[in-house]
């Protein structure tokens, strides 16, 4: 009785560590792919086609996750190939869902209210703490 009364905490613990590790892959996932596009945006003439207004902000940032996972059109291409930055939009595991919170270039680094301009950071709307105390959603 007394072991069990000590792997149970052990054990709840190592759940919630291991929800935390896929939480940060799932958001360096969304980011990165983010700052793909981004960079994609200036380097790949996308700017100033009929696909810019479209799937981007006047930032270059994506206007939805959408747009990452259906993909865009090279301009420049022949083949008219379209580059994916991401295969689906990730759950998160604090909330068991794929409604994440975001935020526009313009918005202050903490605001929870989105323009809709375009998709700059990608946060948990969970309200939980984590381990060491921080707020999920400020990750």
């Amino acid at each position: 009785m007394i072991l069990a009364s000590m792997v149970l905490p052990f054990s709840k613990m190592a759940a919630k560590r291991a929800k935390e590790i896929e939480l940060r892959q799932a958001l360096r996932a969304m980011r990165e792919a983010i700052d793909e596009f981004h960079g994609d945006y200036f380097t790949i003439p996308y700017k100033g086609t009929t696909i810019a207004g479209e799937v981007a902000g006047e930032t270059g940032y994506p206007k939805s996750l959408d747009v990452l996972i259906k993909g865009v059109k090279n301009p420049l291409s022949p083949k008219e190939t379209v580059k994916r930055y991401l295969r689906k939009i990730p759950v998160d595991p604090m909330t068991k869902s794929t409604d994440w919170g975001f935020r526009c270039n313009s918005d202050e680094p903490d605001s929870e209210q989105w323009c809709q301009d375009d998709i700059f950071d990608v946060y948990t709307k969970s309200q939980e703490r984590a381990i060491d105390k921080t707020a999920y959603k400020d990750w």
